[in-house]
């Protein structure tokens, strides 16, 4: 340990966001997001940041997690922030709801969503563009009853099994 500075966890446990939607026209929206917990682990100089969130989203069981790994932070964590790099994402989900999350996206979603379920279970490692790194994707996400505003529904399934290796001038 740098400076004699480590912090295990940091975290927000068992959170609720409530939601009442006026603006959906007749009977308002309602929901919520418990059971949130964000947390941070391992807060120690030259050694990687990593958050890990999880939440029942307008659901009864849990059925969002997402992880993130960085890059280790600075030895000295007292001197001048450097840009931290994500080296590792995870996203698993379960029957989440994505009709029901999308109007709180705003511009973010180009499209109007009408219907759609989401279960994924995917990491991506590595992350980097520089020559010669590898980054990789691998896992599962399906996406059921999928449907934009004027268009049919379906089901979409992808199973990545990637692995990308930077060049001097190309991906």
């Amino acid at each position: 340990r740098r400076n004699g500075l480590k912090v295990e966890r940091i975290a927000l446990e068992d959170a609720a966001i409530h939601v009442v939607d006026r603006a959906t026209g007749g009977q308002p929206f309602t929901g919520s997001v418990e059971g949130l917990t964000i947390g941070l682990l391992d807060l120690q100089g030259g050694s990687p940041l990593e958050l890990r969130l999880r939440a029942r989203v307008f659901a009864a069981t849990e059925n969002l997690r997402i992880g993130a790994r960085t890059t280790p932070l600075p030895a000295d964590l007292l001197s001048a922030p450097q840009q931290l790099g994500v080296t590792e994402l995870t996203l698993w989900a379960a029957k989440l709801d994505l009709a029901r999350v999308a109007p709180y996206l705003g511009d973010a979603l180009p499209v109007k969503l009408v219907s759609s379920t989401l279960d994924a279970d995917l990491t991506a490692r590595g992350l980097s563009l520089e020559p010669g790194a590898e980054s990789t994707l691998q896992g599962e996400l399906k996406l059921t009853g999928l449907q934009l505003q004027g268009g049919e529904v379906f089901d979409l399934r992808v199973a990545p099994d990637l692995i990308v290796r930077g060049q001097d001038d190309e991906l």
